[in-house]
């Protein structure tokens, strides 16, 4: 997989035609571990616009670069290993081919060897204090996480990487990555490299542009703990559904520190109600939205822990079978995945600690922005269209007292309910049951308002009919 910052559609079309896909390269639900099975990792805008991408931090570390020692910041910065060529993709074509690389290395670590191409050294588009900062950010931590690095942080929650060469450390091979008519590309894992082949270099090894951001930026820190994880994931169960697989590593740099992703989060929420979280068919790439998974993985570590996402990534289920495994086992959760989704829809409308003993917000994250919503009025039908999954948000204002607000919904079975009622500024989040049909929500106060969210729960994706009424 890839992760990109611009998409250009046409890219898309013209790789997943050739049997190459623009993101991370994952295997697929069959397990094959062809490099064809890919998946977008980053839905598409630039998030580092402007920045400062040594983040004003001392970027030297007290790393000694030259006599391999482990200074006081626990980092080996020796290099025992030689001058290598890595094969890597050539992306300013389509379909990619296949090129050899001369690199070297410039760095070290307990579990690191940072290689950097020769033609990005040369001509000083990395520099040894970037190096540093990635192996510092690696094996020591971040201003975020100062006691533990992306490798021991990711390993224990998501397990062990591979180890296909007899060597534990984890190869970062800085490059610039190129583009393609507009398109860059900000890093990728390649299962490629963990099998005999013609152009598998035969280690473990993340590759991470240079060309759009520096290496040691906060951004592509946050692709390097994103593909890492899709690296043991490869190792833990390399037949995961690809969306859940996305899933996983945002929930990689969101417990990293790394938020690059929350911007696209926010431009998730402002422009479309509906959760691409859930797939069905083919799982196609092109359908994830990175934004809706870093939120929501992002709500799940901070409502569960982080050992939420260790227990799925452990499990062999696959998808929602392998979150509804570890659901059940929460004595003080009630639902399924379903369920779930609609607490975090919840959550992005309100990220208030102060209902319900804190479910619907987020523990860290602050939100500039709410979810889509749209006003409807009363004794009109709209038709909302859901993806497996999908949920979308109405909005009913100014409710008298006693006018009760019943919803109905065609083919109920398919989908839940939830409101969110605000009477005289208290807000309080109650189910709908639309099991005969029809729900209705209590109101006693004018000037209620009643926000409905509704989910497909069930049956092929597309459009809802729900009409809106006064009870009484």
């Amino acid at each position: 997989m890839f992760r990109i910052s611009r998409i250009v559609l046409l890219v898309f079309s013209l790789v997943i035609s050739v049997g190459y896909a623009a993101c991370d390269d994952d295997s697929d639900s069959t397990g094959n571990t062809n490099s064809a099975t890919n998946n977008v990792t980053n839905n598409g805008t630039d998030t580092n616009n402007g920045t400062d991408t040594n983040n004003g931090t001392d970027t030297n570390n007290g790393t000694d670069t030259n006599n391999g020692t482990d200074t006081n910041n626990g980092t080996d910065t020796g290099c025992p290993t030689p001058t290598r060529s890595f094969w890597n993709w050539d992306l300013s074509v389509m379909p990619p081919s296949n090129i050899e690389i001369p690199s070297t290395c410039r760095g070290a670590g307990q579990h690191v060897y940072v290689y950097v191409s020769d033609d990005a050294w040369n001509n000083g588009m990395v520099t040894q204090e970037m190096v540093d900062d990635v192996i510092h950010a690696w094996e020591v931590g971040t201003e975020k996480h100062p006691d533990m690095g992306i490798y021991e942080h990711t390993t224990t929650v998501f397990g062990e990487p591979p180890d296909v060469d007899g060597d534990p450390h984890i190869i970062i091979f800085i490059t610039p990555l190129g583009q393609y008519n507009g398109t860059t590309f900000d890093g990728y894992f390649k299962s490629e490299n963990e099998v005999p082949g013609q152009y598998s270099n035969m280690t473990e090894m993340v590759y991470l542009d240079c060309e759009h951001h520096a290496p040691n930026s906060e951004y592509l820190l946050g692709v390097l703990a994103h593909e890492f994880q899709h690296m043991l994931q490869w190792n833990v169960d390399r037949s995961e559904l690809s969306w859940l697989n996305e899933t996983l590593s945002q929930a990689s740099m969101y417990i990293n520190g790394y938020w690059g992703d929350l911007q696209l989060g926010e431009t998730y929420l402002y422009n479309t109600a509906v959760s691409k979280l859930e797939l069905t068919g083919n799982d196609l790439p092109y359908d994830y939205n990175y934004g809706a998974g870093f939120l929501f993985a992002a709500y799940c570590v901070d409502r569960f822990g982080e050992g939420f996402f260790h227990d799925i990534a452990m499990s062999q289920e696959k998808g929602r079978t392998s979150i509804n495994e570890v659901l059940d086992s929460m004595p003080d959760f009630e639902g399924d995945f379903y369920d779930l989704i609609l607490d975090w829809g919840v959550a992005n409308m309100l990220n208030d600690s102060s209902i319900s003993d804190g479910i619907y917000s987020y523990a860290e994250i602050t939100l500039n922005t709410q979810p889509s919503m749209r006003d409807v009025t009363l004794g009109d039908t709209y038709t909302p269209n859901l993806v497996l999954g999908g949920y979308y948000f109405y909005r009913v204002r100014g409710v008298s007292a006693n006018g009760d607000v019943k919803i109905t919904v065609n083919s109920s079975h398919n989908y839940r309910v939830r409101a969110i009622v605000t009477e005289g500024g208290v807000k309080s989040v109650v189910p709908v049951d639309i099991s005969s049909g029809s729900g209705t929500v209590d109101v006693s106060s004018d000037g209620a308002e009643v926000i409905f969210v509704i989910e497909r729960v069930a049956g092929p994706d597309g459009q809802a009919s729900v009409t809106f009424e006064a009870a009484n």
